[in-house]
């Protein structure tokens, strides 16, 4: 018999060596979490351009047919989405295009840097100052501009800027002011806050923002995501259908004290620019529903006198103008009534830019 040892014979369907284990087998747990990781990264990756895609579609689709105008802020709450051109149509009859440039503001394309010989006025306000029911030409801004333009474009470069935004608040204005209005080195803010900022909601303005820097911070990426906004849309449809009989309006958006504060504050911010502050008291076709409104009229011109700026009474300029009021005023949207009580016209839109052209010249302010 030979020394040599004999081979083995292999049984069939047996191998003489085993698989190694891999990693992944070996973690079963950490194998899962990516997993899931990389299948989220999937998910909000194919949600977020989808999103995106649909609302830089919307921009230009009619609101009646579900174009979106807003987008949601932490800190404004909602502003004009950037590079709208959307058509709105009117209750009863009509339409008026919205355009914004990059910045979500109702201007053709304006740099931060302002020229050598530029001079820039910022108009702030709500729907009055957006220009709600006109085309953008036809807004107080823009004949605004035409008329200094007239006078002043041989030896200026002037800029009016429209930072209005439908149910604007001056607590809203001034986060804008401050965030962006700065970037443009205004020369004149032109104020005019009047119906939003005595109207009623669940809290105040001041207390919807997130008072916690860390969480303010963390809206603001988080606002930065399409398919979060939709979400979160989708969620305050839910909340608001489900709680709608506990849904009481107990608190005054801006307290008159804040209000007065605010509009203190922006004549200090245009005075340390060597600037000036308008205060605009707006006209309406039948008196104030409620006599607060007159508090806050009252407020924007003590704040005028005492921070030695200006004050314009445009209810008063529209009955000096010797037309007829209701022919300066939009169609109302209530079946009840004629007549906008407080969004003017192409027609009004012309008086409240003459009257604030006159307080310009007359008082030499473009220098």
């Amino acid at each position: 018999m030979s020394d040599e040892k004999k081979a083995t014979p292999e049984v069939k369907g047996e191998s003489t060596t085993s698989k190694p284990v891999t990693f992944w087998k070996k973690h079963p747990v950490l194998t899962a979490f990516i997993q899931g990781i990389v299948f989220f990264a999937v998910f909000f990756t194919a949600g977020e351009l989808l999103m995106r895609y649909q609302v830089a579609k919307s921009a230009s689709t009619p609101r009646s047919e579900g174009g979106v105008e807003f987008k949601p802020d932490p800190e404004v709450f909602w502003k004009l989405r950037p590079n709208l051109n959307m058509v709105m149509n009117m209750p009863k009859g009509g339409e008026f295009t919205v355009q914004t440039n990059s910045k979500g503001i109702r201007n053709p394309e304006i740099p931060f840097a302002k020229p050598a010989n530029g001079f820039r006025i910022e108009c702030y306000g709500d729907s009055i100052t957006y220009g709600h029911g006109v085309n953008s030409e036809y807004t107080y801004e823009m004949q605004l501009l035409k008329l200094l333009d007239a006078k002043h474009a041989a030896s200026k470069k002037i800029d009016v800027i429209n930072f209005g935004c439908p149910g604007y608040t001056s607590h809203q204005g001034w986060y804008l002011f401050n965030r962006l209005g700065v970037k443009y080195d205004p020369n004149i803010c032109i104020l005019a806050f009047n119906y939003a900022d005595p109207s009623a909601e669940e809290m105040s303005d001041e207390d919807r923002v997130p008072k916690n820097p860390a969480f303010l911070t963390m809206e603001k990426m988080l606002y930065g995501s399409e398919l979060y906004l939709a979400l979160r849309q989708q969620k305050i449809q839910v909340d608001k259908y489900g709680k709608q009989k506990d849904y009481y309006l107990t608190s005054v958006r801006i307290p008159i004290e804040r209000y007065k504060q605010i509009m203190r504050d922006w004549a200090s911010a245009m005075k340390a620019r060597n600037g000036h502050v308008i205060y605009l008291s707006l006209a309406m076709t039948t008196p104030d529903p409620f006599p607060y409104y007159a508090d806050y009229r009252k407020a924007c011109e003590e704040t005028a006198k005492e921070t030695g700026n200006y004050f314009i009474d445009m209810n008063a300029a529209f009955k000096d103008s010797g037309q007829d009021l209701k022919s300066l005023f939009l169609l109302s949207v209530a079946e009840n009534e004629d007549v906008d009580r407080i969004h003017p016209n192409e027609k009004g839109f012309a008086i409240m830019a003459k009257t604030i052209y006159d307080l310009i010249e007359k008082e030499n302010l473009i220098k």
